[in-house]
């Protein structure tokens, strides 16, 4: 009997070592660091940035990862990074998650590249700081809550590609003034600028914006 229990402990043991190593071996493979940036590789190579967690302020997302441009950039990623005050996006970037930059409370300026066309929701969520945003995407949806309480934002103006505005996307902006809304525009949702008392839309005469 004694011998039975020695042999399971020890296959135990030895289970539950294979089993640390295997999950290390996964780990190592799929989450990896580099220059203060976490990141997944993909299939294909498809490189995700996931977070920071270096303690500069200012950064700028690495063109490459282990030799492969980055494509995306996870769901809340930069969550509650209270201290980023700026954030640089390369260009290859054509994916950013629902709340990317959420609750980056000192964020103060950001631009977005032109391949990034699948912006997901909340994405500057909270970024009480934001003042300067470059949309500079060709995207055809501002997503829901998009810039919902970004109180220092005070103007943007919109690509030309849009076509949609989502729920609640400049809501509880106090200090938005400014919107400027291209003419493709075709949808605006009734609660876009909610609790935005000072805003003023700017648009093309005889397009949804004007009669919005």
């Amino acid at each position: 009997m004694k011998t039975y229990i020695k042999n399971v402990s020890l296959l135990l043991a030895l289970l539950t070592l294979f089993s640390c190593t295997s999950m290390l071996n996964i780990f190592a493979e799929t989450y990896l660091v580099e220059n203060d940036f976490t990141f997944t590789r993909g299939t294909d190579n498809h490189i995700t940035v996931c977070g920071y967690v270096g303690k500069e302020s200012n950064i700028v997302i690495p063109s490459k990862f282990i030799g492969y441009s980055p494509l995306s950039i996870a769901e809340y990623a930069f969550l509650d990074r209270t201290n980023l005050k700026s954030i640089s996006i390369p260009a290859t970037i054509r994916n950013i998650g629902a709340g990317a930059f959420y609750g980056c409370t000192s964020l103060e300026s950001i631009s977005i590249p032109v391949n990034a066309t699948n912006l997901g929701n909340y994405l500057f969520y909270g970024c009480t700081s934001l003042k300067n945003v470059s949309l500079n995407t060709v995207t055809s949806n501002i997503p829901i809550f998009c810039f919902s309480r970004c109180r220092s934002l005070e103007s943007i103006s919109l690509p030309e590609t849009t076509k949609t505005i989502g729920d609640y996307a400049f809501s509880y902006c106090d200090s938005l003034e400014r919107v400027y809304i291209p003419r493709f525009v075709t949808s605006i949702s009734k609660t876009a600028f909610a609790e935005s008392p000072h805003v003023a839309i700017y648009g093309y005469l005889n397009t949804y914006a004007h009669q919005y």
